[in-house]
């Protein structure tokens, strides 16, 4: 399943031939299986590459007690310089693709359940929660997994305790998110929170307009362009053009009735050569007129 996932052979053997690759394939297996997106796949079997590393270079069975292991990785990810060679992905998203993992040996009898303690288990609500989503929206368990990730996280930040929740706090860690991740990950994690409100609404668990309080992430395309550029700016643009060839004079020109001209694209991409009066270092009235008829 590691060759449905990775283009890369290399990557693939590098997988295979690590510690516990084994148990790293057979895991891709269950996420295919699961129905998983690539990505999201490809994701979680490099935080369990990384975890099974870790364990590796501390001295801990994989197949042992793992539950404590699995806090302490948590705690090893927030160490400045940890594991170079892993990146810097998101903490969060490295310890749940983690206990993914630990979860996957569990089902295949790797692990006894016994020997796991409460940093892998999961809470009542989000036992609910997937529960509601599979039988009431038929959703698959790839995105109830994903939800977990922010669900998990907010339990921690505001408690498990629905009753207790209020609009300032669920916003605060709204807002706090869209800072801290990017912009689809924030975006996730929106959509996490609504659904999960949706569900505790129509269990009667917490008030009904709650899920109004999940703020909207507005995320407009190109919107991380600059609106302008300075007029020194404009003028190195002008001057990285060659003049020496003729596409260089064209871009220059082109360059120079956007910035000095106030020309729009469209007017110079049907601007012809008999559109200009020479004589009268102007535009003829037929220019003039589709440059008005541009503006309107």
């Amino acid at each position: 399943m590691l060759t449905d996932l990775f283009e890369s052979a290399a990557r693939v053997q590098s997988l295979r031939e690590g510690p516990a690759g084994a148990l790293v394939e057979a895991f891709a297996e269950t996420l295919v299986r699961d129905r998983y997106a690539a990505l999201t796949a490809r994701r979680h079997l490099r935080a369990a590459e990384h975890f099974v590393h870790w364990a590796d270079r501390t001295g801990i069975a994989i197949t042992g007690a793992v539950g404590p292991a699995l806090a302490r990785f948590a705690r090893h990810l927030q160490r400045a310089g940890r594991c170079p060679h892993f990146g810097h992905t998101f903490r969060v998203e490295i310890v749940h693709g983690a206990r993914l993992f630990l979860m996957h040996l569990q089902d295949v009898g790797l692990i006894d359940r016994s020997t796991v303690d409460s940093t892998v288990v999961t809470p009542s609500l989000i036992k609910e929660f997937r529960q509601w989503m599979q039988q009431q929206r038929g959703t698959c368990e790839s995105t109830v997994s994903n939800y977990e990730v922010h669900i998990r996280e907010l339990l921690t930040h505001v408690g498990e305790d629905p009753g207790t929740w209020d609009a300032r706090s669920l916003r605060q860690f709204v807002l706090e998110g869209s800072r801290t991740y990017g912009w689809a990950s924030a975006k996730k994690r929106t959509t996490a929170l609504r659904m999960l409100l949706r569900f505790l609404i129509a269990e009667g668990r917490c008030p009904s307009d709650l899920d109004g309080a999940i703020p909207v992430l507005v995320h407009r395309r190109l919107s991380s362009l600059p609106r302008y550029l300075s007029a020194d700016a404009v003028e190195r643009v002008i001057a990285s053009c060659d003049r020496a060839s003729a596409v260089g004079q064209r871009d220059r020109a082109i360059l120079l009735l956007l910035a000095r001209l106030g020309l729009r694209a469209g007017d110079i991409v049907h601007l012809r050569l008999r559109d200009i009066d020479w004589k009268a270092a102007g535009f003829t009235s037929r220019a003039r007129a589709g440059v008005r008829h541009a503006c309107r």
